[in-house]
């Protein structure tokens, strides 16, 4: 075992402590054991390893500090913590990891401020610390990580003003800062930002003259500026060529969208008020998968996790789970109660053990069918019901209905289904004209589909899924 290079058991059910004579494995190179149960602290041990380069404990239940021995690794190249218990600050050791392209920490407990030894990660790619409750200001040395694909810091404490040479790279793709308390000016090399594509700055208290500034990116697909004190028009924004989704409620901006901005006003631009006031585009090639939760009140969001999909396109966001970054949890929400006229029982389609299934128009989406649940399935521990909804996610079946995901908050949790137009097969059974329509042939294939789809899950998924 002590010449062991690779160790990988992620997405099974161990348990316990991770134990510490993994430290004895010095030869080994990369440790997977990412969405399992295991709890306590991480072994300061694992500070033995130095040919470790790829390290992922995330998605478990791990529990205090992170330990200052990880700085000693120092050919980490990637670096995967998230959605644990961790707390306490981020040590200023994990500054020594000169090589680490790859560090994800969100949806933690981590607090404190970011260290100035970030400075040297010079070749940092992508960092994800949203969903914690770090505190002060972003520091300037992020800026020194001139590589930087995406930045993720949502959902946080951070204060003051934003850092003025972020971007100086060029290649900050994904920038995320939404939910601070970050105020002032946006600086003026972020918001002639060339690279940027999906940019999310919204519940904070940011300043800045709309008609000036983020007008000019070219590349520029998707950008939330919903609840800050931005002002002036939206006069200069017909250069962003690409731009799909843009948001921009709740601020004191006025005059009219650019009349040369064709690619948003060719494709169904909605500007809805009182109980959405948001000014977005969709487009329904999407599929979403993401679990949400956050308050009624707009000043209060909490934390919320996206994914999704775009072809085999897969990004992170800034509340820790993959992401396209282009809708969140809480505007489906809405969605869905203007669709439903507030739940309204004339879109109410069917009911069942778990819930009572509507049928929702979404222009994002088109016709699904959600489901919502039971208080006795709302009750269900938020992990293991997170680990089923991912499980059932990945079912790819012609016989399985499409999961396209969930959303959760303190009064609804619902998930979200493809919408299959004939009802139940129970009804049409019961049905005395509509039952003769089903020969013996018919009844057959259906038969078979049901016992294909079982045999799928059971036998050709990993973990497999016991109906």
């Amino acid at each position: 075992m002590k010449s062991l290079e690779v160790l990988d058991s992620q997405r099974n059910n161990l348990s316990g402590p991770i134990p510490i004579t993994l430290g004895d494995l010095t030869k080994l190179e990369s440790l997977h054991l990412y969405s399992n149960q295991l709890s306590g602290p991480i072994p300061s041990e694992l500070g033995n390893l130095k040919n470790l380069y790829d390290l992922e404990l995330c998605d478990n239940q791990l529990s205090g500090s992170i330990p200052i021995t990880v700085g000693d690794l120092i050919e980490l190249k990637s670096v995967q913590f998230y959605l644990n218990q961790l707390s306490g600050p981020i040590p200023s050791e994990l500054g020594n990891l000169k090589k680490l392209t790859y560090l994800d920490l969100s949806d933690n407990q981590l607090n404190g401020p970011i260290p100035a030894s970030f400075a040297n990660l010079r070749n940092m790619q992508s960092l994800y610390l949203g969903a914690n409750k770090l505190s002060g200001s972003i520091p300037k040395e992020v800026a020194y990580m001139d590589n930087l694909v995406v930045l993720s810091m949502s959902y946080n404490d951070f204060s003051d003003h934003l850092p003025e040479w972020l971007c100086k790279g060029g290649k900050l793709e994904n920038f995320t800062v939404a939910s601070n308390k970050l105020a002032g000016p946006i600086p003026s090399n972020l918001s002639k930002c060339s690279s940027f594509k999906w940019v999310r700055f919204n519940n904070n208290s940011f300043i800045e003259n709309l008609s000036e500034a983020f007008g000019t990116h070219p590349e520029l697909l998707f950008i939330d500026l919903s609840n800050n004190d931005f002002h002036g028009e939206l006069s200069n924004w017909g250069k962003c060529k690409d731009l799909i989704d843009l948001r921009v409620a709740r601020n004191n901006i006025g005059g009219r969208l650019p009349a040369d901005q064709s690619n948003l006003l060719r494709n169904e631009v909605r500007a809805l008020t009182g109980i959405k006031d948001i000014l977005q585009h969709t487009t329904r090639n999407w599929k979403l998968i993401c679990r949400m939760s956050y308050s009624h009140t707009d000043s209060h969001p909490v934390k919320g996790r996206l994914l999704w999909r775009v072809g085999d396109v897969e990004r992170r966001d800034g509340d820790g789970w993959l992401s396209i970054a282009m809708l969140d949890g809480k505007a489906l929400y809405w969605d869905i109660l203007v669709a439903t006229e507030e739940f309204d029982a004339k879109f109410c389609v069917g009911h069942g053990g778990h819930g009572s299934v509507y049928k929702v128009d979404i222009p994002s989406l088109g016709n699904i069918a959600m489901k919502i649940l039971h208080s006795s399935f709302e009750n269900t521990p938020p992990k293991s019901f997170l680990k089923e909804v991912r499980a059932l996610t990945g079912i790819k079946h012609r016989n399985i209905v499409n999961l396209y995901g969930y959303c959760s908050n303190a009064q609804q949790s619902f998930l979200i289904h493809e919408y299959v137009e004939r009802g139940s097969l129970s009804i049409i059974l019961s049905n005395e004209v509509e039952s003769k329509k089903l020969d013996w042939l018919k009844r057959v294939n259906i038969i078979k589909g049901v016992a294909f789809a079982l045999s799928y899950m059971h036998e050709d998924c990993s973990p497999p899924i016991v109906h």
